[in-house]
């Protein structure tokens, strides 16, 4: 478990507040197909011995915004991955490498609060080696059936069809936040380079 002193640190690009700043990496991992960042501020004081924690969601290295129908299992999923270091239990955790995380751009975020000596137990020591878990490397073995129950498969292709329509109204939605806040990183971006070319 990795103490909270000696936490990997990574400079992130605030575009709405136009600054750039560096913040401490808790974790950043893959759950259900999309990437995560958490991250907090070590250097900012504790509010009655509790600590802020920044949850953002990636694409392109770009936050973009989690919605509500998506953060409620999120939020059970980190409790999970504490949950688990606490009490010594195996954990399936897809970590990804913080190095690509250079330049992120955030401007969303979820917050959550909580106390400090809760901390190391949700970070990811980056120093441990990094091998493809055993659970995604196996294969379970099919075999065949013999009774097709088809009321069951078209009960779950109904199902599976009314999460695809969810999913198409959460990324019209988030398109609409792409539009609204692409010109504004443009020029933030611009603003960055042409302050790297200066010094």
């Amino acid at each position: 478990m990795k103490d909270s002193d000696t936490m990997e640190k990574v400079k992130i690009l605030d575009p709405i507040h136009k600054k750039a700043e560096y913040v401490s990496i808790i974790r950043y991992f893959e759950y259900q197909g999309q990437e995560y960042f958490v991250y907090c501020y070590l250097d900012k004081p504790l509010e009655n011995g509790r600590i802020s924690i920044y949850v953002t969601k990636l694409r392109n290295k770009i936050s973009i915004k989690i919605l509500d129908s998506e953060w409620v299992d999120i939020y059970q999923y980190l409790r999970m991955i504490g949950y688990s270091t606490k009490e010594e239990k195996e954990m399936d955790i897809h970590d990804l490498d913080f190095k690509k995380l250079k330049g992120v751009i955030i401007s969303d975020y979820k917050l959550l609060s909580l106390s400090k000596e809760n901390l190391p137990y949700f970070i990811k020591d980056f120093e441990e080696p990094q091998f493809p878990s055993l659970k995604e490397a196996k294969r379970v073995p099919t075999t065949p059936q013999k009774k097709t129950n088809y009321q069951v498969l078209y009960e779950k292709e109904c199902e599976e069809n009314e999460q695809l329509k969810k999913r198409i109204e959460d990324l019209e939605n988030l398109t609409l936040t792409y539009e609204i806040n692409f010109k504004q990183i443009q020029k933030f971006l611009q603003e960055q380079e042409d302050l790297e070319q200066k010094s």
